[in-house]
Parts: structure tokens; C-alpha cells; sequence
């Protein structure tokens, strides 16, 4: 069946692995995309996609096309995030598979669970069933534990704004920076390992919600019970909560209760995090509604009922929110026990329980008690309101506000309550000796009787036009402690009272309760203001007819004792005429509690809202407001503004005689908002600005009294009020631009010139107040709060006013500071008012930036080069950047953009040199800003263009000036390339940035160079070298070195362009040759560099650089008639570069055929010479190459060896550098002696040895030895060498060193001491020749045939001596497990043609025999074991012993032809 080519790529993703080895065959991974080419019946033919180069065929079930995976492939797209996971996921798979290979459990383990995460997270991404603030809290799970992993896996970090992810041209350099730097903060992801961990929270607006749910009752009383839940403070001793409410009546069960009802839970609003949670209780009473004496005998229901003590139970939030952060969203669940005690104490009963007073109480003696089961549950909300979820959660249960306003006042927040607090009373016994059982009832009465129904709540959600008191027994002094709730109308009807009915209950049934003596309380004062809060004492009145209460005559009579010795109530008379009698010994005590945003208690307040009716007054009142409590005044804020403005200026617009002190007034309210308490209700201010403010004419008296209080700065009494008013110069502004908008309305023929002219006179006022001749220390605070303040009101004026014309008066306004303050605190309020203004409409319009630019940039220098406050600098200077990088303008039609060009060359000619040199030296002082200030220099960088750099190099006239630059400048980029501190190798998106802008910069400065420093006369080596070398670290620098990269980072650097090594390397090229005669100057200095930029793996940008080496070595050639000093560098640095694993076989190929090709093409005067060391160095190469294959592993122990003893005859015997022999013979030696051959390792010194003389030069230090004289060298390596012959056993070569030694000591060194020595160590190696034995040793040839073995044993021959007591099977054994996927060939003849040039590795192994000198023969057989060792030593040729075959084989007899 014929391959059809498919009509269009087709892309399909692998369900399974594929991994057969058959010809043709395509292997591919589990995810893989595939991209399909050819399809025939059930087999595709294609490749992986990002590998086109291996290509295949494969079966078509193994991948399912994206075709029908459509929805899921669009559904992924349509989401950024879930694509990214796709990736990470694939990315950190095959990570986790080579972990696993590795043995790493523990990380293996780590990375599989968050993998797992990741999955789950984008299952419910990918679903769609969340909730929008659940689909939040996913995705920000996603990304921190994607960052995390991540770092973990030393991944590339990712940098976002937001969920959005930057890439390296979407935002300026300096944003990038500050994302990288903020996004990168170490991330806790302790659920991985340890499990999670919540950090508490330091924010002071947030609170605690706790939600609390009765979940049963275990009491079976036979009576209606009411259950009220309450917090309390032990350290205030008071409550501090309203009261909920949970009725059970006694014919339902409580399970009944809970199906029918839903009010069983409640929570409890604005408890502070803040607040001790040690010191807060929740609070249970239970009341039993019912008879006064409990009969359990008595099934008839009560005709009366009352309400009576029960129990108490308390339990300490503390305790509950202990452990709480490990509770699941359930909450914790909690049995309380309830307890009882007399009813004179029932009211303190909590108390003692809390204090655990057990003297007190008892528990309930109920045998049917199973107590309280409460579940509890705590939730965190912030900013004082729960989120959308918890709303949710929480949209069932009864809210249960907090007595009084929170500590977080919000706007819109409006409140009416009253509550009142029934505490104690006193009553006569009336003439009995047990004290009477007293009910009060409680009712809300207008001025003309009349009961106002619903207007009492005596617990949430409850509410009645009576509230019966607590009954208790035979106790004529009670203590209540019953709250209740008032719901009065906002407009409080005149007259308004509370009153409290006394009766009498007995404790027999037929009896009804009867009435014997009332009390009342006014909610309005005489002056028209609600009553203070706390205790008040009332007066008991004798009354038992219900009827005389009922058209309210008492109101006229005192309620308080207060009232009654006032001189209106002194007269007794009104008693007695009214009908009623005050009863001297009787009283109660209630306690009064306002809260309310619309009633005060305040009658300055309220003479301040009521101004016209005191006008000769004002002055007072102004006066009395500035002292009022903040809380009074931001309750009744648009009120207050309203009387202030209306008391500020006439309705023509003049000023009135109190101006001034209105102003005072003005600017103390609006500084209230600073306080964090009432800080949310700033809103209601710009509402009232927005909507309800209509002095039109107030602007001229706002900005005449602004001026006028710069002028307090020189004195220090004034200081405060002038802060107050800077303070509140924002909301001031915004008074002042609403007013002349309402004032434009009405007069539309102004357009704006009499503002421009009030405001420019304002402002002037302002620059001679911010004059530096003012006395610093009076001056300091309200400079620095003026100059904070100062970019709200900026922005309010562009409001009404043009960019333009403020933008003078702001420059001259910052040009007032001077270049001289010193205060930290003014530098940083005068960068911070930069930084603003960078954000204004002043900045984006080109007329008002033109104005301004040149004195913020100004400024932003002289505080860059007095190193002043660096990191606001920075931070001023990137959002500059920012801004001209997000609005830049492209070139169109070849035409430049001439405002853009105009800024960009104003802040370059400002700030480059000072920025230059500041972040040097920042680098210096290890300032930690230094990361900011470099982003700042890329920043700036990238906006130039080339006509910028142009310009900027023509602006230098003098040559040393632009030396100096250069050399700082190119200083800086270089210490931004290899400094990894400032750019973490992980942070690749900004690092490729870097290069964008780096390698413009680099091409740039190359311009200057040329034009300036290349004359005769001026010619600069030194700045040349810095360049030069600083195109070769950008070039080598690993973030550029793509060969390593994965998919994600080899996309990024494709979608940056050309590779930017290419690129750069050509420039250099061209740098190169522009050199001429100079480049003399660089030789040798500059042949390492290059070199290093040539053993990157990349074809065109070795091809260009490799042609330099023959530059160089022509250029010395003619200077000095030899290239020595490019040869022996390059030897040099071939050599180190190759063992830094840098290099491969085409860098060898292609050195020889780029080398070998212009070596021909040479002068024939050093042809020769020329040829034949790039032979050498071409086999040095390869040497090198088969060196660093076999450099680390214990199995390729004998192939190292072998390949530095190639490598050190390679650089003795052809090159002649004493120094790399010398270096390789000390390798060779450390590998001998590890594999414990000392024999050898002696005789590798030997080498290195004999090479050295017994004279007194001094040699230098080479890494092994210090610096000695040579005679001194080659003493201690012959003690050396003779050790390890002694170890080996080889005692005749090493009484040749000791007659050696001997020799020296007697002629040349007269050292008669060491004389004896050697000469004992030499009889001592005699006795050993002679009395120890020497294992005899075998010999085996070895043959390595194939092409699969390395070049240096490729197709070779060798004999090895095997080890002590060593046979073939052993030898074998050993040989092969070096080379584990080799063949052993069984017979010994030659291999054939076949074998040699196979892919494939053949061993041929045999015994051979050694052939004994003449000189060892010679020796008889006197000393039997000398002749013995000797036959085995210094051997130089063997007898091999093989079949050969003469005729044709017999296969019946095949002996019968061999011989």
C-alpha cells in the first residue's frame, strides 16, 4: 500500500508511549505533539514536534488527533492558565521520571504531590463549577505552587502581573525588574512537606466573625424556655454585645425545634482580632417562663406567666479559638454544662463562673441534664465586612451586632439605637418580713400617652410594645441586669419617653400581678439633645391605677433626682397635685447607651447645626466644636460641612468676621479623617464634594486663607495648625475645584483665567514658603507633610486647570527646594511628589512634559550623584522609563518623532554619566539598591535609538572626558553581564531583555571607539582591550547559550530575533579588522578569548571567529618573524577550555579545514610552519577530545590513563611544552595511585625527574611544589619515586636512585648526614631482593577491534600485564566489564575486513609469554628469585602462540591440518 502525503499538517497528541528500536521506526513520549506527514492504512509517518530532524513511522492508534480533541484544545486556549499548566506539567514530568531513576524519593514523592495539585486545580480550572472568589483562590494556588515547584527545580521563573504573564517586551526593563523582584519573595508552600501554615495578619482592619449554632438542649424542664447568648468582657465587667434569642417551647421537642426554625444560629460581628481574646466569654443564661415556684407535680398551665432564673453557662473564646486554625469549615463543636445559684445572684452568676467563685454556683441538679451543645466557628473577614462566600455561608443565621460603633467605622453605616440596660432597683418591704416578688414592665410612651408599638427589642429579631423583667423571689433589692433595644424614629417625637412599671406578682396563681409604682425616663434633654450615656437613677412614683398612666400627666413631673433639685422642679406642690407621691425610699438605676449616627448628645454639636439661632454665639461655638469627640463630628459630617461653608463666606462670596476661625474649624474636622478609626469615612466627604457642596464662591476665601498660613511656617507656636491645614490640602483643593466648577456654571463666560491666576498666585506663595532660608527645625515636619500631600492636590487641580500652566508653577515650586537640602525626610517627600507627578496629565501631554521634564530630571541628578535616598531615585526614574516605554512611537516613513526623540534625548544628556558612575559606585559599597540602578541604566538604554547615541557622543568634546565615560560605561555593562547577584540565572525573561538593549549598546559604543580612538596619536589599547573582551563575555555568557536551553527558553530566544551571539560575534569580526596594525596590540591577551568564543556550538559563529587565529598568527608573524606567542596561548587554552567540557568533534573538523585552508594560501615564507602547526593542533584536539570522553567515571580508569599518557608525549615529544608535560605527568602519577600501581606511578614521577638537573636554579611553583631550587626538586621526587618502588616491590630500580643520590650527596652537596641513609635504605632493598618473595605476573594481548571504541584504541593492539596472581578469566572478566557492550572473539587469528569497520566492539584476548633478555639469561641460576623477577620485568617482546591451517580442514579430523 503506497505512503499519501497528508494535504495539510496534521498534529496529534500521544496517549502512549512508543519506543521500538525497528528501522524507521519514531519514538515518542507519553503527551508528545506529533506532527503527521504521511498516512498509510494504520501507520502515520512524522516527527516530534520541536525535533523535525528524527522522523518516523508509528502507529496511528498511539495518538489521537487534535481534530477530535477540538473543545478541549479550545477550552484550554481560552484560558491562559490551564495551557501553561499543560506545559508545566509535561516539563516537570519528565523531571519527575528522572528523579525517580536517580533514587530521590523524598523529592520525587514532593514533586508527584504537587503535580497532583496541579491536575486536581485544573480539573475544577476546566470545569467551570466555582464560584467567582474560589475560581480566585484556585488560580492564585495555581501560580504559587507553579512558582514554587519552579524554584524548587531550579526552572526558569516566571514573572506576572497579576495571573498575566510578562514577557520580555511587553513592559519596560524597570517594571520587569520590580515584577521579578516581587513576585520572587521565597513562597511557603509548606503543604508539600510540613502541611499549611497561616501567618497572622498584621492588618488592623481586620476582624473575627464568630458564628455560633445551638445544636441541642438536653433539659427537659416541662416550662417554655428562652435561651440568651452574649459576649462579655471580664476586664471591662460588662457585656459588650447585643442579645440572641433561642425559644423552645415545651410541648416541641428540641430537634422538632431545629427543623421548624432557622434562627438557631447567629453570629456575632466586629470582634477585633486585636481585641485580648483571653479577657472575652460567651455568655448562656436560661430562663424557664413559667410560675414563680417551679411544682413538677403541676400539669395545669399557669394562668400567669413569668419569667424566672434557670441556669447560666459560660465557655472562654480563647479556649474555643485555641486549635481553631486546624478545625475544618464546620467549626468546633462544644458541650457546656449548665449551673444554678440563688436568685439574688443570679444576674452575677457568669462572673462567678469566670472567676470560678465555687462558693457561688452549683451545677444544675437536673437528672435529665445533658447540657448545651454549641458548634462554634471563627471567620476572618477584612476591611470589617465578610466576602461574598462568607456572606453566603452565613446569609441563615442571625446577625448579632457589637453594643456601641466597631472599631471600623464605615461609611453608609447608619444606626438608631438605643439601649438601655435595667440594672437594680430598691423597694420598701411593705410592712411583710420577706421581700416581694417585683416584675417590671418596660414600655416606650410618646408625650401624649400613647404606646408605641414595636419599639422594643429585648433580644435580635425580637421585637414587642412591652418587655416583662425578670422575676425575682422575695427580693425587694434586685439586681436585672436585662437589656433592651429601643427602635426610635429618626425624628423623635417631642415628649418621648421610657417607662417602668413596678407590680407586685405573688406566688399563688389566683393572684394577679398588681401595680404599685412607676418610673419614667426622657430621652431629650431640655436642650434638645438625646441624654448622656451611663447610669441614671430614677425616681419611683406610687401609683396603682393602670388608668392614670395613660395620657402620660407624669411627664411633667422630675424622672431623676437631678431634676427634682433643679430650681423648675424644687416646689413639691406639683407633686401632690398631679395624684402621685414620690417614694423617698424607693429607686431604680438603669444605664443609657446611644448609638446612633443621626442623634446627638452633644449640644455644641447641635449649636453648631443650629448656627442662625445663635449668632452672636458663633465664635463660642466654633470654639466648643474644635474640642468635640471625633466620633460626634463624623457622625453628622455633611451636616457639619453644610453649617461651615453656610458660616464661611456670604452668598455674594465675601468673606464674613469668623472666616478665619471657620477655616480653623474646617481643617480640625477634616483632619479627623486621618485617624484609622474614621479613615472610611473619607467616601462621605467625596460624596458630599460630588453631590451636596454648593458654596460657590467659597474658592477665593479657601486659597486666601491658604496663603495666609504659609506664612505661619517661620513660627513655631503656628506650627501645628499649619501641618492641620497641610494635611487636609487634598480635601482643601477639592473644595476649591468644586467651587469654581459650580461657580463656571453660573458665570460660563469665565474660562478659567481668574483660577489660573488664583492658583499661580497660590503656588508662588507656596515656593517662598518652601525657601531653604527658613529655619530647618521649625520647618522640618510641615515641609515634608506639604510636600506628601502636595501630588493629591496636584491632581485635583488639573481638574479645571490646563497641564501647562501648572506645570510652571510645580517646577518652580520643586526649583524652590534647592540642591542643598539635606533632610531625609524633605528628599524623600520632594522624590515621592516627582514620582507623582510622573503619573499626571502633566506628564502625558507633550506641552506640560516639556516644561517640566527638564527640572525633574534635573533634580533627579543631583540627588543620583549625592548618592541621596538611591532606592526613591530609582524608583522615580523607572516609572519615567516606564512611561516613554509604553508611549513610545515607532518611526514611520522614515520620520522621527520629534517630541519622543526631544524627552529621550533630554533625560540621556541629564542622567546617563551620573547614572553610570552612581551605580559603580553603588557596586563598590555593596549598596543594596544596586539591582534598581542597573535596571534603571537598561531602562534608559532601551529607549535610545541610534540617532540618540549619536547625539549623545557628539556632545562629548573633549577626547579624555569621553574616555573616562567609556571606560565606566563599558565597566558597568560587563559587571551586569557576569554578576549573577542582580540577575539570578532563573530570572531568564529580564536577563534576555538585558541582552536586547546590551547588544545595541555594545554595536553603539563601537562608533566613539572608531571615530575617536583608532587616530594615530590616540589610539587606546587599554579601552580597546575592555571592549574587545567585553563582546567576548557577552557573547560567552551562558544565558546565550541556547544549547542547553529547553523548549520554553529556546521559544523566548527565537522570538527575541537572530541569535544574538551571531550577531554580535560578525560586529566583532568587523571590530576585529577594523584593528589593522593594532591588533598587534592584543596578541597574546586576546587569543583566549577568542578561543573561548569558538568552542561554542554553533557552526556560523565558529566558522566566522576561526579565521582570526590565522589573523593573529600572520600579524605576530611579520612583527616578530614567529607566531610562539599565539602558539603557546593556544595550546595553553585549548587545553584548559576542552577539560571544562567546552568543544567537540565538528569544532575539530572545522578548526582543521577554516586553519588548514588559509595555512595553504599563506606566504610560503612560514607555509611550513604554519601547516604544520595546525596539524599539531588539530591532533592535539583530538587527543584532548578522547581525554575529556573518558575524564570521570572508576570504570574508565585505564582509558584515562591512557589518554593522558597520549596527551603528555603528545605535548613533549611534538610541541615541546615542558609545562603541559609536566602538568599531565602529575595526572598520569594521581591515576596510577589510585589504582595502587605504584611501580608505575614511580616511574611516571621518573619521567618528570630525569628531566631535571642537580644544579642550584630556582624553579617556580607548579601547583605541586613551591618555589626551590632544582636540585632540591629533584631530591624529594626521587624519595618520592623510591617509596613507591618499595611499595611495589621494584627494589633494583630503586637502589639506582639511592647510588644516585649517594653519588650527589658526596660530590655536589657534601651532606654526609643523608649519606648513611641511603646508603641503609639501599642494603635494606638488597635484603628484600633476596629474602621476599615476588608473585610472578601474567602477560595478555589485547585487541580492541570495531568502530565503536574510542579513537585512542580504535582498531589497536596492546599487551597488558596483568595483576598480582591475575589468570585470563579474571584478566577478561575485568577487561569487559570496562567495556560491558563488547564481544569477545574466540578466535585469535586477524579479524576480518568486516569486523574493523563495523558500528559494533570486538575483544580479542590471549596469554602471551615474555621473551627474556640476554642480560637476565646471562644470570645462571645462582640467584634463583632475581632470574625469576627479572624474566618479568623490562620485557620488550612477546611469543604468541596460534593455530595455522595448511590445506583444506578435514571435518572429521581437524587436527589433521593444524599445526
Amino acid at each position: 500500500m503506497d505512503w499519501s502525503p497528508c494535504s495539510s499538517k496534521k498534529y496529534g497528541i500521544a496517549v502512549a508511549c512508543f519506543n521500538k528500536n525497528g528501522i524507521h521506526r519514531l519514538s515518542f513520549k507519553l503527551g508528545d505533539r506529533i506532527c503527521i506527514l504521511e498516512e498509510c492504512q494504520d501507520w502515520c509517518r512524522g516527527f516530534v514536534e520541536g525535533n523535525e530532524s528524527i522522523r518516523g513511522i508509528f502507529p496511528i492508534k498511539f495518538v489521537i488527533l487534535l481534530k477530535d480533541i477540538k473543545e478541549r484544545v479550545n477550552l484550554q486556549e481560552a484560558d491562559p492558565l490551564a495551557t501553561e499548566m499543560t506545559s508545566v506539567l509535561r516539563e516537570w514530568g519528565d523531571i519527575w521520571k528522572r528523579l525517580f531513576m536517580e533514587g530521590k524519593s523524598f523529592e520525587c514523592s514532593s514533586l508527584r504531590k504537587a503535580m497532583e495539585d496541579l491536575i486536581n486545580w485544573r480539573k475544577q480550572l476546566i470545569h467551570d463549577t466555582l464560584t467567582v472568589e474560589q475560581l480566585h483562590d484556585v488560580r492564585n494556588r495555581i501560580i504559587s505552587k507553579i512558582n514554587w515547584g519552579n524554584r524548587k527545580l531550579g526552572l526558569d521563573f516566571v514573572p506576572r502581573v497579576g495571573e498575566k504573564v510578562v514577557g520580555s517586551s511587553s513592559v519596560g526593563i524597570f517594571h520587569l525588574y520590580q515584577v521579578h523582584l516581587t513576585a520572587s519573595e521565597p513562597i511557603i508552600e509548606a503543604d508539600t512537606v510540613e502541611g499549611p501554615k497561616k501567618e497572622p495578619s498584621s492588618s488592623p482592619l481586620t476582624n473575627l466573625l464568630l458564628m455560633t449554632a445551638v445544636r441541642h438542649f438536653g433539659l427537659t424542664i416541662g416550662e417554655d424556655i428562652e435561651m440568651y447568648l452574649q459576649l462579655y468582657d471580664i476586664t471591662l465587667g460588662k457585656y459588650i454585645s447585643e442579645r440572641f434569642l433561642v425559644k423552645i417551647s415545651k410541648d416541641v421537642s428540641f430537634s422538632s425545634y431545629l427543623d421548624g426554625q432557622s434562627t438557631c444560629s447567629a453570629v456575632f460581628t466586629d470582634i477585633c482580632k486585636q481585641d485580648n481574646l483571653r479577657d472575652l466569654y460567651l455568655v448562656i443564661y436560661v430562663i424557664r417562663c413559667g410560675r414563680i415556684v417551679y411544682a413538677d407535680s403541676c400539669k395545669k398551665p399557669p394562668q400567669y406567666v413569668y419569667r424566672r432564673p434557670y441556669g447560666c453557662a459560660v465557655t472562654s473564646l480563647q479556649d474555643a479559638y485555641a486549635g481553631f486554625e486546624s478545625i475544618d469549615g464546620d467549626g468546633k463543636e462544644l458541650i457546656l454544662r449548665l449551673y444554678q445559684c440563688d436568685d439574688r445572684d443570679f444576674s452575677q452568676l457568669h462572673e462567678y463562673l469566670i472567676r470560678k467563685q465555687n462558693s457561688k454556683f452549683s451545677p444544675l441538679s437536673s437528672s435529665n441534664s445533658q447540657g448545651i451543645v454549641l458548634q462554634l466557628n471563627f471567620i476572618s473577614c477584612n476591611n470589617g465586612s465578610p466576602s461574598m462566600d462568607q456572606q453566603l455561608f452565613l446569609s441563615k443565621s442571625v446577625l448579632v451586632r457589637k453594643l456601641g460603633f466597631p472599631d471600623i467605622i464605615m461609611p453608609g453605616d447608619v444606626r438608631n439605637d438605643i439601649y438601655v440596660h435595667l440594672i437594680r432597683g430598691e423597694f420598701d418591704r411593705g410592712g411583710k418580713t420577706a421581700g416581694r416578688n417585683i416584675e417590671v414592665d418596660i414600655k416606650l410612651v410618646s408625650g401624649d400617652g400613647q404606646l408605641l408599638k414595636d419599639s422594643i427589642s429585648h433580644a435580635v429579631g425580637y421585637v414587642c410594645a412591652s418587655f416583662s423583667s425578670l422575676t425575682l423571689h422575695h427580693i425587694c433589692a434586685p439586681i436585672w441586669n436585662e437589656m433592651i433595644k429601643l427602635n426610635v424614629p429618626i425624628c423623635m417625637i417631642p415628649g418621648i419617653h421610657l417607662r417602668f412599671d413596678f407590680k407586685y406578682c405573688s406566688s399563688k396563681e389566683k393572684y394577679e400581678p398588681k401595680l404599685f409604682g412607676f418610673s419614667f425616663l426622657r430621652l431629650i434633654d431640655d436642650e434638645g439633645t438625646v441624654i448622656q450615656d451611663g447610669n441614671h437613677e430614677l425616681i419611683v412614683y406610687r401609683a396603682d391605677d393602670p388608668e392614670k398612666l395613660v395620657s402620660a400627666s407624669y411627664a411633667s413631673l422630675p424622672s431623676t433626682p437631678h431634676e427634682l433639685h433643679k430650681g423648675e422642679h424644687s416646689e413639691y406642690a406639683n407633686l401632690s397635685c398631679l395624684g402621685f407621691t414620690r417614694s423617698v425610699k424607693e429607686w431604680i438605676v438603669v444605664e443609657f447607651q446611644l448609638c446612633s449616627t443621626k442623634l446627638t448628645q452633644n449640644s455644641d454639636l447641635l449649636a453648631l447645626l443650629k448656627w442662625k439661632s445663635y449668632p452672636d454665639r458663633i465664635l463660642e461655638i466654633l470654639r466648643l466644636v474644635s474640642r468635640l469627640r471625633g466620633e460626634e463630628v463624623v457622625k453628622f459630617l455633611q451636616d457639619v460641612l453644610d453649617a461651615l461653608f453656610a458660616m464661611f463666606s456670604t452668598e455674594e462670596g465675601f468673606s464674613t468676621p469668623h472666616s478665619g476661625a471657620v477655616f480653623v474649624v474646617l481643617i480640625n474636622v477634616l483632619n479627623l479623617l486621618e485617624d484609622s478609626r474614621f479613615v472610611h469615612f473619607k467616601p462621605v466627604v467625596d460624596a458630599y464634594i460630588k453631590n451636596h457642596f454648593s458654596a460657590a464662591l467659597a474658592y477665593n476665601g479657601l486659597v486666601d486663607c491658604l496663603k495666609r498660613h504659609t506664612t505661619f511656617l517661620p513660627n513655631p507656636e503656628r506650627q501645628p495648625q499649619l501641618i492641620k491645614c497641610f494635611r487636609s490640602f487634598d480635601f482643601l483643593s477639592r473644595f476649591i475645584v468644586q467651587s469654581w466648577k459650580l461657580h463656571s456654571r453660573a458665570s460660563p463666560s469665565d474660562e478659567g483665567q481668574q483660577l489660573t491666576l488664583i492658583i499661580t498666585d497660590l503656588f508662588d506663595s507656596f515656593r517662598l514658603m518652601m525657601d531653604t532660608t527658613y529655619d530647618i527645625e521649625t520647618s522640618h515636619d510641615a515641609k515634608v507633610i506639604f510636600l506628601k500631600v502636595m501630588p493629591a492636590a496636584i491632581s485635583n487641580f488639573l481638574e479645571v486647570l490646563d497641564p501647562e500652566s501648572l506645570a510652571g508653577g510645580i517646577s518652580e515650586l520643586i526649583d524652590s527646594l534647592g540642591a542643598t537640602e539635606s533632610a531625609e525626610e524633605i528628599i524623600a517627600a520632594k522624590l515621592h511628589l516627582i514620582k507623582r507627578i510622573v503619573a499626571t496629565t502633566i506628564f502625558s501631554q507633550p506641552s506640560s512634559r516639556c516644561v517640566a521634564l527638564p527640572v525633574l530630571s534635573h533634580h533627579i541628578r543631583l540627588h543620583l550623584a549625592a548618592r541621596q535616598d538611591l532606592s526613591q531615585c530609582a524608583a522615580v526614574l523607572g516609572d519615567i522609563l516606564d512611561y516613554f516605554y509604553k508611549n513610545r512611537t515607532a518611526s514611520v516613513e522614515g520620520k522621527v518623532d520629534n517630541i519622543f526623540y526631544h524627552d529621550v534625548e533630554v533625560l540621556t544628556v541629564s542622567l546617563v554619566d551620573v547614572l553610570v558612575q552612581t551605580t559603580l559606585s553603588a557596586i563598590d559599597s555593596f549598596d543594596p539598591n544596586v539591582g534598581s540602578l542597573e535596571a534603571c541604566f537598561l531602562g534608559l538604554l532601551q529607549l535610545l535609538s541610534e540617532c540618540h547615541y549619536d547625539r549623545f557622543w557628539e556632545d562629548f568634546g573633549d577626547r579624555r572626558l569621553l574616555k573616562s565615560f567609556l571606560f565606566r560605561f563599558l565597566t558597568l555593562i560587563n559587571h551586569i553581564i557576569i554578576n549573577p547577584e542582580v540577575f539570578p540565572s532563573d530570572w531568564f525573561v529580564i536577563r534576555l531583555a538585558a541582552n536586547v538593549v546590551l547588544l545595541r549598546a555594545i554595536k553603539e559604543c563601537s562608533k566613539p571607539l572608531i571615530d575617536s580612538f583608532l587616530d594615530a596619536g590616540y589610539f587606546e589599547p587599554q579601552l580597546w582591550n575592555l571592549y574587545l573582551c567585553l563582546n567576548v563575555t557577552f557573547i560567552t555568557q551562558p544565558s546565550l547559550q541556547v544549547e542547553g536551553f529547553g523548549e520554553s527558553r529556546k521559544k523566548m530566544l527565537g522570538n527575541a530575533g537572530l541569535d544574538m551571539r551571531i550577531q554580535l560575534g560578525s560586529h566583532l569580526i568587523f571590530c576585529w579588522s577594523t584593528l589593522g596594525d593594532y591588533q598587534a596590540s592584543f596578541i597574546p591577551g586576546l587569543v583566549s578569548q577568542f578561543l573561548e568564543v569558538t568552542l561554542i556550538p554553533e557552526a556560523d559563529l565558529r566558522t566566522r571567529i576561526l579565521g582570526v587565529f590565522f589573523d593573529m598568527m600572520e600579524c605576530e608573524q611579520k612583527v616578530h618573524g614567529n607566531f610562539k606567542q599565539v602558539e603557546y596561548e593556544l595550546v595553553e587554552k585549548l587545553d584548559f577550555l576542552v577539560n571544562e567540557n567546552k568543544g567537540d568533534q565538528q569544532y575539530k573538523e572545522l578548526f582543521n579545514t577554516i586553519l588548514m585552508e588559509k595555512a595553504r594560501n599563506c606566504d610560503l615564507s612560514w607555509r611550513e610552519n604554519c601547516l604544520s602547526f595546525v596539524t599539531s593542533l588539530t591532533r592535539l584536539l583530538e587527543r584532548l577530545l578522547d581525554y575529556r570522553m573518558v575524564l570521570y567515571g572508576d570504570e574508565n580508569l585505564n582509558k584515562q590513563m591512557s589518554c593522558t599518557y597520549n596527551l603528555l608525549n603528545f605535548y613533549k615529544d611534538e610541541i615541546d611544552r615542558q609545562d603541559m608535560y609536566v602538568r599531565y605527568v602529575y595526572k598520569l602519577h594521581g591515576l596510577h595511585v589510585t589504582a595502587e600501581n605504584n611501580i608505575e606511578a614511580g616511574m611516571t614521577l621518573f619521567l618528570y625527574a630525569k628531566m631535571l638537573l642537580w644544579s642550584n636554579s630556582i624553579l617556580p611553583s607548579n601547583g605541586k611544589r613551591p618555589e626551590e631550587p632544582e636540585w632540591k626538586r629533584k631530591e624529594e621526587l626521587y624519595l618520592q619515586i623510591i617509596d613507591y618502588f618499595d611499595k611495589g616491590k621494584a627494589w633494583e630500580k630503586g637502589i639506582q636512585l639511592c647510588e644516585e643520590l649517594t653519588e650527589f650527596y658526596k660530590q655536589r652537596a657534601n651532606n654526609t648526614i643523608k649519606i648513611p641513609v641511603t646508603l641503609r635504605m639501599q642494603a635494606t632493598f638488597y635484603e628484600k631482593m633476596l629474602e621476599e618473595h615476588r608473585p610472578e605476573t601474567e602477560f595478555f594481548f589485547v585487541g580492541f577491534y570495531g568502530c565503536d571504541f574510542p579513537p585512542f584504541v580504535r582498531n589497536k593492539k596492546f599487551v597488558y600485564r596483568g595483576l598480582e596472581y591475575e589468570r585470563i578469566s579474571a584478566f577478561t572478566q575485568r577487561l569487559m566489564s570496562e567495556y560491558p557492550s563488547t564481544q569477545l572473539l574466540t578466535k585469535m587469528g586477524p579479524p576480518p575486513e568486516a569486523i574493523l569497520r563495523s558500528n559494533q566492539q570486538y575483544l580479542q584476548i590471549c596469554n602471551v609469554k615474555p621473551v627474556v633478555d640476554e642480560a637476565v639469561s646471562q644470570l645462571g641460576n645462582k640467584h634463583e628469585k632475581l632470574r625469576n623477577y627479572h624474566c618479568m620485568q623490562n620485557v620488550r617482546q612477546f611469543i604468541l602462540d596460534r593455530p595455522i591451517r595448511k590445506g583444506n580442514a578435514n571435518k572429521e579430523n581437524e587436527f589433521q591440518v593444524s599445526h
